[in-house]
């Protein structure tokens, strides 16, 4: 009986002894909670960057589809001064967006509309897909920064 009382005093006290981590254990997990966060902040970043994306798609839609209504009745395609005033004597969009600035060049048969990140905002990053364009015929496209030319990237 005394051997198994004194291993029970021994195993007792080696878990007494052994509380919390050893410096080796917690520096192995703060190594891979960097490893994991390496990976999933860029990942979620560039997520990010795309869901914006649709916004400037939406704006474009949208203003193509004013101009065309304005066209009818006005017989000419609204210039960038009339896409935030109200119907009838412009687009009456009113809210561009967020993270895009929208412009439009016009004539009475020809209709631009170009959605460029607004630089100093949040999508500031996206050298992708930094500009956007639609034209009266429907024809998209996109530019990165440095003027590649990225619509099959950036119209989706």
């Amino acid at each position: 009986m005394m051997i198994n009382s004194d291993l029970a005093q021994t195993a007792h006290h080696r878990c007494a002894v052994r509380s919390g981590f050893s410096l080796l254990e917690l520096l192995i997990t703060i190594a891979v909670i960097a490893i994991i966060a390496s990976i999933a902040i860029p990942s979620w970043k560039a997520h990010l960057l795309a869901s914006r994306r649709t916004e400037a798609v939406s704006l474009l839609l949208h203003v193509a589809n004013r101009q065309e209504q304005f066209r009818l009745q006005k017989q000419r395609y609204a210039i960038t001064d009339e896409l935030t005033a109200r119907p009838p004597t412009g687009l009456g969009i009113l809210n561009p967006g967020e993270h895009y600035i929208l412009t439009a060049s016009a004539s009475d048969q020809n209709f631009t509309a170009y959605a460029a990140v607004d630089s100093t905002g949040k999508q500031a990053d996206d050298l992708e897909c930094w500009l956007f364009g639609i034209d009266e015929t429907g024809r998209r496209w996109s530019e990165s920064q440095t003027g590649k030319i990225t619509t099959t990237r950036c119209w989706y």
